[in-house]
Parts: structure tokens; C-alpha cells; sequence
């Protein structure tokens, strides 16, 4: 089950979930880190999925410093979803990150593991050049398709672009050259999207936005960053997926930028969280769109 967020995608899935006896496993690419709680909207699905008795699974399973793939995403998912099968109870799997769902349906690409050294190299070439877009050539000589799929889609994703080209320095093959087609998950899959009135959704999303702030989310931001200082906001260096999650790096921006509270900053800050959440949410009504 998929949606843009703010779609009701959660409470829809504990509902299902209570009536066929089923187990959720949640597919947010931010929910999974622990002590992301108001940001990621993960307390109001613990409480429903508490009020319901309905088991939940990958919330909370990585620590914010430690790296989390789609391919260890979906290893996990798919190993959750035979145990639940066994049980005889329904698997439902819902979220809005749509890679962990094509990861989870197709299989991860049959790419080479994880080069840490190289990676290590990437990052510090990128760290030096202080450029996204000669990174992007880099990679346009490459592999144009992935590039162009990245410049159009995924602007500023360091974690993608620099898997991209690890593929590409490590194979010499482009990452699109690995099929998935042979790793299909192995079950009769219905799918389910949640597609509302974009209008109506947009005004959701911006009184989620101001319910997060009135639940913690700018507390609870300087919390994480007064633990983990890497995180401050450094456009010179590719960032972590925390650092550029949706609510977390806005907030991280406002937190180093106004020390003290300031109203007219603090306005510009939640118009910028609200047309960044409506912005997001228009990309994933397109691509569920294209995708299913």
C-alpha cells in the first residue's frame, strides 16, 4: 500500500491489518532510524498500531549514524514476509518510499557489495571538488541514462550518485545493466494507492506540518543535532539520509541559523517545510503514477 504523504496510508493499513489478521512492515526510508519520531510522523502510527494489537515491523531497527541501503531494505522485508506467511497471517507492507517498494516487489538490482574504500574516496572527491554537477558529468560519461535519471529526479542525492558511479568504477558496467527480473518476490501481490484530490492533500500536509511543530519537531530536532553535530547542514559534502530528510533538514537549517527564536525566521521556516512537504508529495503522486 503506497501513497503521498499525509494520504492516510497508516491509518488504512492498522485497519486492514486489525480486520485480516495481518502484520504491518512499514516502508519509510526515515521511520526505520531510531529517535526520529515526531518528524517521521512514527508516533501517531505507534499509538494506532497499539490501540488495534497490531505487530509492526521495520520502525526503529537503525541508529542515526549507522548506513541503511534499499538492498539490506528489502533483504529484510522479504525475510519478514515469509516468517509472517508461515504464521498464517497477511503481510502488509505500506509506505511512500518508492524504492523500498520496487526493492521489495522486484528485488535489488544484482549489483557488487558495497566498496567502503572506494565509496570513502568518492565522498572525499566530492567533499574537495565542492561540485554536484561535475560529479554528474562524471557519471554522464558513464552511464547517461542514470545520470539523466538523477539530474531530472534525484537533485542533490549524493547516496545515489556516488552508488552510481562506485557501480560503474567497480564493473564497468551501468547500474541499469543489472536486472532485477529474475528476483521477483514470490507471492500474489495486490497493490493498493492511496490517490486523493491534490488540494485537499496539500492542505493536509501543512497541518501535519504545524502539528509536528507543535508536538516537538524543532525540540526534538536540536536534540538529535546537539548528539550527532555532523549532521548541520554542509552543502559542500554529501550528506547522510537523515541530514536531508524532509521536516529534519529544514529544521537543522533553522536551528544553526537562528540561535535564538526569531519570529520573522521562524515564519520563513514553516512556509519552507510545507512547500517542501507539497513538493515531495508531488513527486510521489507522479511516480506512483508512472510506477503502478
Amino acid at each position: 500500500m503506497s501513497g503521498p504523504t499525509a494520504s492516510g496510508k497508516s491509518k488504512l493499513a492498522t485497519q486492514l491489518a486489525s480486520k485480516f489478521n495481518g502484520e504491518l512492515i512499514s516502508a519509510d526510508s526515515i521511520k526505520v532510524y531510531k529517535g526520529l519520531d515526531i518528524g517521521s510522523n512514527k508516533t501517531g502510527l505507534l499509538e494506532a498500531v497499539k490501540n488495534n494489537h497490531v505487530p509492526l515491523h521495520m520502525v526503529d531497527i537503525v541508529d542515526i549514524n549507522t548506513s541503511f541501503s534499499m538492498g539490506q531494505y528489502a533483504n529484510m522485508a522479504r525475510q519478514l514476509t515469509t516468517e509472517i506467511v508461515s504464521r498464517g497471517k497477511l503481510p502488509i507492507l505500506f509506505g511512500g518510499t518508492g524504492f523500498y517498494l520496487n526493492g521489495y516487489i522486484l528485488g535489488t538490482p544484482l549489483t557488487p557489495k558495497r566498496d567502503d574504500q572506494l565509496v570513502k574516496q568518492l565522498k572525499k572527491e566530492l567533499s574537495e571538488d565542492n561540485s554536484w554537477e561535475k560529479s554528474l558529468q562524471r557519471l554522464a560519461v558513464l552511464d547517461p541514462e542514470e545520470a539523466l535519471h538523477i539530474d531530472k529526479n534525484c537533485k542533490n542525492n549524493y547516496t545515489r550518485l556516488i552508488r552510481a558511479l562506485e557501480i560503474c568504477l567497480l564493473t564497468g558496467q551501468t547500474k541499469s545493466s543489472f536486472s532485477t527480473s529474475q528476483n521477483r518476490l514470490p507471492y500474489d501481490i495486490r497493490t493498493l494507492c492511496i490517490l486523493s484530490d491534490r488540494w485537499s492533500l496539500y492542505q493536509k500536509i501543512d497541518l501535519r506540518c504545524e502539528e509536528m511543530l507543535s508536538k516537538g519537531l524543532l525540540e526534538e530536532s536540536y536534540r538529535v543535532l546537539k548528539a550527532n553535530p555532523h549532521l548541520l547542514p554542509d552543502p559542500s559534502a554529501p550528506q547522510s539520509p537523515v541530514a536531508t530528510a524532509i521536516g529534519y533538514k529544514q529544521a537543522f537549517e533553522y536551528i544553526s541559523q537562528t540561535p535564538q527564536y526569531n519570529q520573522h525566521n521562524f515564519s520563513n521556516f514553516v512556509v519552507q517545510f510545507q512547500n517542501v512537504s507539497r513538493q515531495f508529495a508531488r513527486k510521489q503522486y507522479m511516480w506512483l503514477r508512472n510506477n503502478y
